[in-house]
């Protein structure tokens, strides 16, 4: 019905007997509602039952037997054969569908959530995975299917894990953050957990957030203000100088997507690699010179994870929790609400985000014209969906294909916007943000970039505070 494609439900009939298909058993397998006629379902049925595992059976009429002379259709292995590639494409997504909603039922019953009320509907939830408006006897929650394909991936649950216990801290605080509800674990042990695992999916389940994701182009320098106060606090929850590390350099061959990829992905590579080269040599450049801080950081917080109900903001999405540079993170996340990703520009916004963020939490850096190349890291992600609209990652369905192409395309649109605002910004980031006061900063403290400190008189001085 999505799709707009017409389809009929009924019964089919398994026979290997092509000459026993005598008009009288048509005539009894029709009354009996038949209407197909295959070689292998039962079998497959028959297999599944044994195994215990759930079957779609999904039909393409090849050829109609239905009439007084054989009908061949498109019965030849060469007929259309791109229409027969849609609907077998078609046939998996149907099959991961229900597959999908039987493991919903099956989480509630394990979350002792009650009877659904009302059909789960599919809501907006992010790019990488699947979210659900689920009703029950006992509440109305979102609960979001994690990808497979990333919870394939070895390092995968120990992340979400990882990302749980930051979120706690986070509630601790008192932060206005949406967060995974948990639910006593299998073992019997008393335990908890928020990461669900239900026949090979995993899960987790939040309260229902009313609230609305603001248009990105009426983003207003109130609402940065706000955004940057909260991620202010989180980077003041646990703020440190860490040990140097050497810097991780991306060193992504692009003219090689260029090679594999089909047409459409091609083209839109083909007149962008200089500026592909530049970004990442601009991007490992600020690598090598960013200040070794570390605190907890949400690098997901752009204005697509922030519900605003009542003209309050409530951050969701909190997976990607995790510790890392929060000088990085803030020009990342500065530069975003300030309209980087519509295209859309806007002084005040990236000022008033800055000023809210050190309002909060307030390191003593102010070199962030110099570390531009950073907002270059949308690299990675553009390369993540290279691979996914390619085929090389990921299921191979039509949709998913999709939805890589699409954000290849929105990524290097952003790449080459940040490209061309890059001086504007860069004036602004050393001209306009809120000055030092050096009396609000013990020099001991160890949550500071020192050498951004300055001091109003000599060291040797005694009255100096």
């Amino acid at each position: 019905k999505e799709k707009g494609i017409s389809y009929h439900k009924g019964k089919t009939w398994t026979t290997d007997a092509f000459y026993r298909e005598t008009a009288a058993k048509m005539a009894r397998r029709r009354a009996q509602g038949c209407i197909t006629v295959d070689m292998e379902a039962s079998a497959i049925a028959a297999m599944a039952r044994f195994r215990g595992k759930d079957v779609l059976h999904f039909f393409y009429a090849a050829d109609n037997l239905a009439t007084e002379e054989w009908d061949q259709r498109s019965l030849s292995g060469h007929e259309k054969m791109e229409e027969k590639d849609q609907v077998g494409l078609l046939a998996i997504e149907a099959a991961l569908r229900i597959s999908e909603e039987r493991s919903l039922s099956r989480l509630l019953d394990s979350c002792s959530l009650g009877r659904l009320t009302a059909p789960p509907s599919r809501v907006s939830g992010g790019l990488l995975h699947t979210m659900y408006r689920i009703e029950t006897e006992k509440g109305v929650y979102a609960v979001k299917h994690l990808n497979p394909e990333v919870m394939s991936r070895p390092e995968a649950v120990e992340n979400f894990r990882r990302a749980e216990a930051l979120e706690e801290q986070l509630e601790l605080a008192g932060l206005p953050v949406v967060a995974a509800i948990p639910f006593p674990d299998a073992s019997g042990s008393g335990a908890e957990t928020k990461l669900q695992r239900i026949d090979g999916n995993y899960f987790y389940i939040f309260p229902w957030q009313e609230g609305q994701i603001t248009d990105p182009k009426t983003i207003s320098a109130d609402q940065c203000r706000a955004v940057g106060k909260i991620l202010g606090k989180i980077h003041a929850l646990d703020a440190k100088n860490a040990a140097f590390k050497e810097p991780e350099y991306s060193e992504i061959d692009f003219s090689r997507y260029l090679q594999i990829s089909d047409p459409p992905l091609s083209k839109l590579l083909s007149d962008k690699l200089d500026l592909l080269n530049d970004a990442q040599q601009q991007l490992n450049a600020a690598r090598e010179v960013l200040p070794s801080v570390r605190a907890i950081v949400d690098d997901d917080m752009d204005p697509k994870n922030v519900l605003w109900h009542e003209g309050n903001p409530h951050v969701i999405d909190l997976e990607c929790l995790n510790h890392g540079n929060p000088i990085q993170s803030v020009l990342n996340l500065a530069l975003q609400w300030a309209g980087t990703l519509t295209e859309d520009f806007k002084e005040e916004n990236l000022t008033s985000f800055f000023e809210g963020y050190l309002s909060s939490y307030d390191n003593g850096f102010r070199s962030y014209q110099a570390i531009y190349g950073i907002a270059y890291e949308w690299l990675d992600w553009l390369e993540y969906n290279l691979k996914r609209s390619s085929g090389l990652i990921g299921s191979a369905d039509s949709e998913e294909r999709r939805l890589g192409l699409s954000e290849v395309k929105s990524t290097l649109n952003i790449i080459r916007y940040l490209h061309r605002m890059q001086q504007k910004i860069c004036r602004i980031l050393e001209n306009s943000l809120p000055p030092l006061d050096p009396k609000r900063f013990d020099t001991h403290d160890e949550r500071l970039v020192h050498y951004h400190l300055y001091f109003e008189r000599s060291l040797t001085d005694p009255a100096y505070p």
